[in-house]
């Protein structure tokens, strides 16, 4: 009976649904109609993230804000007190340039002596001054190449005084340094028939060299470039050398830089003269007078990490007669690996003229009366790389090639008494690779330099006395204390070495009166060097100075030997602990 009554009302709805479903075919063929809802609308998006963005209130209306202050200006009573401040104990000890004062004296073999003395005042912000006074000299005897002993008899003394006067916006410097050396021109051809018979007198061979350098200076005391720096210097050199042989010169020297907005300029500017009181023998190249000027304005322009600068040399040089060289100086410089290497490309060009002081400097042993020539270097161009590798390697690196005009290249002159030496001129070019690199810790540094020179000559058979290859290394050792960490034991080593070069010899022939001139290859030269410091305590260190430890013979200059194993031992004082 349930289910029958179930079933009828099932019909029933089925029944009334299909009436209405045609119903609405009937009335309204189309769907048009809007529907009412009588409910709150709830959309929903599904798979969607929230967007964490707080709403945001744009107003349209802005309000000017106006503040308006004043200073008012009262004066403060400032009360300054100098205040002694307590000493305090440094770990390790002191450096020697902490002390105002310095005594060291020593001898050795071959009655060799030195002696330095400086001294000067509290550095303060106002003013230093200083003075130094160093001899260094040997009356012993060189062993030639026939076992024959002759004096090397040189000496070297120097007094250098100078005074710094420090202002808010500039450093005034002044200075003098005179010196006297002495050196004997002793060396002789033993191939010559007559070398055996010949005895030196000092005095025939003597040369004394006198010079004094004296200078003013000027430099700005800011380092930001983005105000005018600038440094000046003017200087006086005289040089006096037996026989008469007088030289004075006066050179300024000047250099402005600034920058201008991303562009940093910048000029150098050099005069220089010089005048001598003899007739030099090459005077058909040389004048008794010589004037230079030369101006270079550069500029250098830094994008990214590259850098590039240029610049432009003119010299104006006065000697009787008018020269004038230009030459383009270029430099370009990248930074990369975070600024530790630099490569660079550099192109330059220079006209040397050369001093007598200058000279002598280089060949103590020239002949009287000869000045050198000036040199012009057609172009210098270098590519190569620099920096830092680990923050304690620094290193160099490059390759140059370089033409230039009369350049000066020295062969001994037999034609007096003593050796002399002449120079030789000729054009060509050099090709040069060098290399040099570093370690610098606290307990060690070393540094080791290698270069390899090739000269291609116009018309001399080699490069006199100019070494093929160069060589050097130094190494510096501290030893300390374990239980004190102080310096007890500084040892310095040093070695360097030159290849072969070549040297003008005169050769005689049996039965001919007349030499004849042939090049000599010379011996390379090693040299061994060995220095200990040994700090007794903080003033006080006993030195000893050990050279050319494998008694090697060498000649730099042909037919002058140098001496064997040398030492040297004495003790330093240092004193006024406050500078």
């Amino acid at each position: 009976m349930k289910n029958r009554v179930i079933y009828s009302v099932i019909a029933v709805c089925v029944f009334c649904t299909q009436s209405l479903v045609a119903q609405q075919q009937e009335d309204e063929p189309e769907l048009g109609k809007t529907i009412k809802v009588y409910s709150e609308y709830k959309p929903q998006i599904n798979d969607a993230q929230r967007l964490l963005v707080n709403p945001t209130a744009y107003d349209t209306v802005k309000v000017p804000v106006e503040l308006k202050y004043t200073f008012e200006a009262a004066p403060v009573d400032v009360v300054s007190e100098l205040r002694t401040l307590r000493a305090v104990s440094v770990k390790g000890d002191k450096l020697q340039d902490l002390f105002r004062g310095y005594a060291a004296v020593g001898g050795g073999n071959y009655n060799s002596f030195m002696a330095d003395v400086r001294f000067m005042t509290e550095r303060s912000r106002q003013y230093q001054n200083g003075i130094e006074f160093l001899h260094n000299s040997s009356a012993g005897k060189v062993r030639f190449e026939n076992d024959e002993k002759y004096p090397a008899n040189y000496m070297y003394n120097t007094l250098s005084v100078y005074t710094k006067r420090f202002l808010p916006t500039v450093t005034l410097s002044a200075g003098i340094k005179p010196s006297f050396n002495r050196y004997l021109q002793y060396g002789r051809d033993v191939n010559s028939p007559e070398f055996p018979e010949i005895s030196y007198n000092k005095k025939d061979i003597r040369r004394t060299i006198f010079s004094n350098q004296s200078y003013v200076g000027v430099q700005s005391n800011t380092a930001n470039l983005d105000y005018l720096n600038y440094t000046g210097n003017l200087g006086h050199n005289i040089t006096v050398m037996n026989p008469q042989q007088i030289e004075n010169s006066i050179n300024l020297q000047a250099e402005v830089k600034q920058n201008v907005g991303t562009l940093r300029l910048g000029a150098e500017f050099a005069t220089e003269w010089h005048g001598v009181n003899f007739v030099p023998l090459d005077s058909a190249a040389i004048k008794k007078n010589t004037t230079q000027i030369s101006l270079k304005p550069y500029l250098v322009k830094t994008v990214d990490d590259i850098t590039f600068e240029v610049g432009l040399l003119a010299q104006q040089t006065i000697d009787g007669n008018s020269a004038f060289k230009l030459h383009p100086h270029v430099r370009l410089s990248a930074n990369v690996l975070k600024q530790t290497v630099v490569p660079y490309i550099s192109y330059s060009g220079n006209y040397k003229q050369y001093s007598m002081l200058e000279m002598l400097n280089e060949n103590p042993y020239t002949k009287d009366f000869v000045l050198l020539q000036p040199a012009n270097t057609i172009a210098d161009v270098r590519v190569g790389a620099q920096g830092r590798m680990a923050t304690v390697v620094p290193f160099n690196a490059y390759v140059q090639y370089k033409a230039f005009n009369n350049e000066h290249f020295w062969v001994n002159d037999f034609s007096n008494a003593g050796n002399t030496f002449l120079p030789l001129y000729d054009n060509g070019t050099m090709f040069r690779v060098h290399g040099e690199i570093g370690v610098r810790q606290p307990l060690f540094a070393a540094l080791a330099q290698l270069s390899y020179n090739r000269y291609s000559l116009n018309t001399l058979e080699h490069a006199w006395h100019k070494p093929a290859v160069e060589a050097q290394i130094d190494l510096k050792y501290n030893i300390q204390n374990p239980l004190t960490a102080q310096n007890k034991l500084v040892i310095t080593t040093q070695f360097f070495a030159y290849g072969s070069q070549y040297a003008l010899a005169e050769k005689f022939s049996e039965g001919i009166a007349e030499p004849r001139y042939e090049a000599v290859r010379m011996s390379a030269i090693v040299d061994f060097n060995i220095h200990l410091d040994y700090y007794y305590n903080t003033a006080l260190v006993i030195f000893c100075r050990v050279n050319n430890i494998t008694a090697t013979r060498y000649q730099r200059f042909y037919l002058y030997p140098s001496q064997r194993t040398n030492f040297l031992a004495g003790l330093s004082y240092s004193f006024g602990n406050k500078k």
